[in-house]
C-alpha cells in the first residue's frame, strides 16, 4: 500500500498499488500548451494597456527663475509633465514560470514622461546694458511611457 497525497481535494489516502497504477493523468497535448502560453502572453501585453484608473498625464506649467552672474534673475514659464499612469504586479504562476524562469512576480509600470519639447528662450538684462540669452527645454507633449530608473535626455 502507498500513502498519496492528493493535492486536487487536499487529502491523505492510502492506495493499493494497482489502484495506483489505474489512475491515469490526461496530459495536454503540445498544441494546447503552446496555445495556452500564447493566450497568456496575449493578456500580459493587453494588461499595461487596459487603465484600470483613469491617466491623468498632462502638460504643466511652472515658473523657472535663470540666473546668470552680474544679470538680474528672469521668471521664466516653462512647461513639465504630471500626473497618473497606470501599473501593475501578477505573479507568476505555471504554466507562465516556463516563460519566466526564476521570477516570482510580472511587474509592468508605466510613468508620466516627457515625450517632445521645445526651447524657451530667457532674456537676462546685465551690468553695463548687456544682454545674455539663456535657453531652457519645455515640455510641449505627454504620455505614460515605461518607467526608467534614471532621468534619459530626449
Amino acid at each position: 500500500m502507498d500513502c498519496i497525497y492528493s493535492e486536487r481535494n487536499m487529502y491523505w489516502t492510502t492506495q493499493t498499488h494497482s489502484q495506483v497504477k489505474q489512475r491515469h493523468r490526461v496530459v495536454p497535448s503540445t498544441s494546447t500548451m503552446a496555445l495556452n502560453k500564447l493566450l497568456l502572453i496575449g493578456i500580459l501585453l493587453i494588461l499595461p494597456n487596459h487603465t484600470y484608473a483613469t491617466t491623468t498625464c498632462a502638460l504643466v506649467g511652472m515658473k523657472q527663475t535663470v540666473y546668470e552672474e552680474g544679470c538680474a534673475p528672469v521668471n521664466v514659464s516653462i512647461n513639465g509633465c504630471r500626473g497618473y499612469c497606470a501599473s501593475f504586479s501578477l505573479p507568476i504562476v505555471a504554466p507562465l514560470n516556463q516563460l519566466f524562469p526564476g521570477q516570482v512576480f510580472y511587474t509592468q509600470s508605466t510613468c508620466c514622461s516627457i515625450t517632445t519639447t521645445h526651447n524657451v528662450v530667457a532674456t537676462l538684462l546685465c551690468e553695463r546694458g548687456r544682454r545674455v540669452e539663456k535657453t531652457l527645454p519645455s515640455a510641449s507633449g505627454c504620455e505614460c511611457l515605461p518607467c526608467s530608473a534614471q532621468s534619459t535626455p530626449l
